[in-house]
């Protein structure tokens, strides 16, 4: 190893060991602005994470292909002891049930009215036209 290679937080007489530790540690919690720096990033991912799922929810064929991984394929409305008594099944859909209920609960902080619109579109029949019902 060579004597010019400086090891990340060993001293300095210029800087206290204060100042070393927050420029080598950025989850230190004692540095104001890696804290303040980290509380905006973490802002800025879910704000960008919203926006994302407010996109989806606004186009009607992502919230039908939305629909169907939530009900058919995560079978959230479905209870997960219906698994044929096998231990293993049971936990499989299980898990798959709460990532569909963490995804809605993602949408419904996003977007309430589109993610009801999206119940709307996939659970609630359509109403007969006028002209059906006469026949």
């Amino acid at each position: 190893m060579s004597d010019d290679y400086e090891q990340p937080g060993t001293f300095d007489p210029e800087k206290p060991p204060e100042a070393v530790q927050a420029e080598y540690d950025p989850d230190n919690a004692a540095n104001d602005y890696a804290v303040a720096e980290k509380r905006r990033k973490k802002k800025d991912t879910e704000k960008k994470e919203a926006n994302g799922i407010k996109y989806i929810l606004a186009n009607e064929d992502a919230r039908r292909w939305l629909a169907y991984l939530l009900f058919d394929t995560c079978a959230m409305l479905r209870p997960a002891q219906n698994a044929a008594y096998d231990s293993n099944a049971l936990h499989w859909r299980e898990g798959a049930r709460q990532v569909a209920l963490t995804i809605q609960e993602q949408c419904l902080a996003a977007d309430p009215t589109a993610y009801m619109k999206l119940l709307a579109e996939r659970l609630v029949p359509p109403l007969p036209s006028p002209k059906q019902e006469k026949k």
